[in-house]
């Protein structure tokens, strides 16, 4: 798409997984673009969690500007046999969002914030782990994730954060609510309907019953560099894309 503007076979250095404090990054989108620019990064892409800037416009400007690309996406949230599973939308024209799309991301907010709730009543059933959702929607400053409750945990009982989320969080407590009810082809629809190239986030932290499940649905891109990937699970993943063209 010109969009990207691209030719293949042009290296460049880019990061396209980027949150922001629109749902649970610590840094700004200015900040964000301000690192990418010192870290000599030539294309970013904000994917947040189930919900883009309202003011990206401004952001995508600035970024020009200071001479990097930054593509709109987002990171959606699905479901496959009970777990978790992330698409990434990147936007390909620059009319992105319109009232269908802000209905459904809407939804999704909608059911963050019973999730969050019903975490937190988790918490206290399971671990007696008491904490406020004021606290944790203060924290999170708009869409609440994962991270903002294990903040609020950390503040309150001395946790660190690794130890909350193995202790309360994951996917294994008893205290664990799943994201959505989207399933990743409804997922993949919503996101092709708004001109999204779709991308398989993070593959490595899927099981391998829910990967069988998901690998060969229409995807333009699956995420082979993640920070929890092994050299053998990058170069699998690699040489499945090109099988997969």
């Amino acid at each position: 798409a010109s969009w990207y503007n691209v030719k293949r076979g042009d290296k460049m250095k880019a990061d396209l997984h980027m949150h922001s404090v629109w749902s649970d990054g610590k840094l700004n989108i200015k900040e964000l673009i301000d690192r990418a620019v010192e870290k000599k990064v030539e294309i970013i892409a904000i994917t947040d969690h189930d919900v883009i800037a309202s003011d990206i416009d401004k952001w995508i400007e600035y970024g020009m500007q200071r001479g990097i690309k930054v593509i709109p996406g987002i990171e959606l949230s699905t479901v496959e046999s009970g777990k978790s599973v992330h698409l990434l939308g990147y936007f390909t024209n620059r009319a992105y969002v319109d009232e269908s799309l802000r209905i459904s991301l809407a939804s999704i907010s909608n059911r963050r914030k019973e999730r969050a709730i019903k975490f937190i009543q988790n918490l206290k059933k399971y671990y007696d782990i008491e904490i406020s959702y004021a606290r944790v929607k203060e924290i999170s400053g708009g869409i609440i994730a994962r991270p903002h409750l294990a903040k609020a945990i950390t503040e309150k009982y001395g946790y660190t954060h690794d130890e909350t989320f193995e202790l309360f969080l994951n996917q294994s407590s008893k205290a664990y609510v799943p994201t959505v009810k989207m399933s990743v082809s409804e997922g993949i629809k919503l996101l092709r309907k708004h001109q999204c190239l779709v991308v398989l986030a993070h593959p490595v932290i899927y099981p391998s019953h829910v990967f069988e499940k998901i690998a060969y649905l229409p995807y333009d891109g699956i995420e082979a560099y993640y920070f929890r990937s092994q050299p053998k699970d990058t170069d699998f993943f690699l040489q499945f894309a090109q099988k997969q063209n």
